[in-house]
C-alpha cells in the first residue's frame, strides 16, 4: 500500500494552488496527489470536472455579456 512522506498534503495543496494561479485550465487528479485506489481516483476526477465546469461557465458568461 503507498504511503505519502510527511508534508505530502501541504505540497499538494501548494501545488495546486500555484498550477491554479498560472494555468487555472489545469488540473491534476490522481493516486499520486489525493487518496489512491479507484474510488478516490474517481472523486479526484469528478471534483476537477466540477472545477473546469464552474470556470468554463464563468468564462462563457463573461464572454457573452461582452458581445453586445
Amino acid at each position: 500500500m503507498p504511503q505519502y512522506l510527511v508534508g505530502h498534503d501541504e505540497r499538494v495543496a501548494l501545488a495546486k494552488k500555484e498550477l491554479q494561479y498560472a494555468f487555472p485550465q489545469v488540473q491534476v487528479a490522481g493516486g499520486s496527489f489525493e487518496g489512491f485506489g479507484l474510488p478516490a481516483c474517481v472523486d479526484q476526477g469528478k471534483a476537477a470536472a466540477t472545477q473546469l465546469l464552474k470556470l468554463f461557465s464563468a468564462e462563457t458568461s463573461t464572454t457573452e455579456g461582452n458581445t453586445k
